[in-house]
């Protein structure tokens, strides 16, 4: 069974009681404001570290752009060795046709040699014999 209560409860509440428990919430409100701040000084810092090493990482990023845009000028570009490989084609064509004029040259006077010295060799062979 469900007593009933006939008499009401009497809650004390005095100044004092009262005090305590704002002062109380007013600490645990500031403590929660202290936390937040230390939080966020917290997070600047990590902030300022980490744009800090991108700086870094950007200076170091633009001295090997650099170093490698000094590297490349080293190189020919695609269209530079093409414009200079067409002048040698043509270069080394004409170098073709002088070498295939000089070997015709050489090999006609190996043949008039050789004809010469064939009817040196007849002519002596004739004469020499005959006496």
């Amino acid at each position: 069974m469900i007593k009933k209560i006939t008499k009401p409860i009497e809650i004390f509440v005095d100044e004092t009681l009262c005090n305590t428990r704002h002062q109380r919430l007013e600490d645990i409100i500031q403590l929660g404001f202290d936390k937040m701040n230390i939080r966020l000084d917290g997070m600047d810092k990590a902030l300022d570290l980490k744009s800090k090493d991108l700086e870094n990482r950007l200076h170091t990023l633009n001295e090997l752009r650099a170093e490698v845009i000094r590297d490349r000028m080293m190189f020919l570009t695609k269209e530079t060795y093409d414009i200079k490989i067409a002048g040698y084609d043509v270069w080394c064509a004409g170098i073709d046709k002088k070498v295939v004029a000089i070997e015709t040259k050489i090999l006609t006077w190996t043949a008039a040699l050789g004809v010469f010295f064939v009817m040196v060799q007849l002519f002596l062979h004739y004469f020499t014999n005959g006496k």
